[in-house]
């Protein structure tokens, strides 16, 4: 477990399976993560979620540090065809919780974090220009 000043990041609980479901499927969200239609979860949405969490690079839940309300995901995954120490970034937060800083609060520390502490070389991402909140997020990093 990881503290910030607000935040909590924490493993993967069986009880996150259905919150983290409903953040990426909501359709809030979805345009700003997928070029994809959006469509309700398949039934095994859930489990391949935990899977990836469980074989990934890095990957935590966050929860706030007061009341411990799910405010979203943070992970490092590496592709097949990147080069060791060059992982790609992931961070979602759930609706409810935008522009209340807790993104910048993430960053901060996942790349702190893969740096000092995990030694990576470089952290890259993608993200869509239609984004707008994450690409200003991005650009004040």
């Amino acid at each position: 477990m990881f503290l910030t000043e607000r935040l909590c990041l924490r493993g993967f609980q069986d009880e996150d399976k259905d919150k983290i479901v409903n953040m990426m499927t909501d359709p809030r969200i979805t345009p700003n993560i997928s070029l994809g239609f959006w469509r309700p979860a398949r039934p095994s949405f859930g489990d391949d979620l935990k899977k990836g969490y469980e074989t990934g690079l890095w990957s935590s839940v966050v929860v706030t540090r007061e009341g411990n309300e799910f405010v979203g995901i943070l992970m490092l995954g590496i592709a097949p065809d990147t080069p060791n120490r060059n992982p790609a970034m992931a961070i979602c937060i759930a609706y409810d919780h935008w522009n209340k800083g807790y993104g910048g609060e993430m960053l901060q520390f996942l790349l702190k974090h893969a740096f000092l502490e995990l030694g990576m070389h470089k952290v890259w991402l993608e993200v869509l220009d239609s984004n707008a909140p994450a690409i200003s997020l991005y650009k004040r990093w």
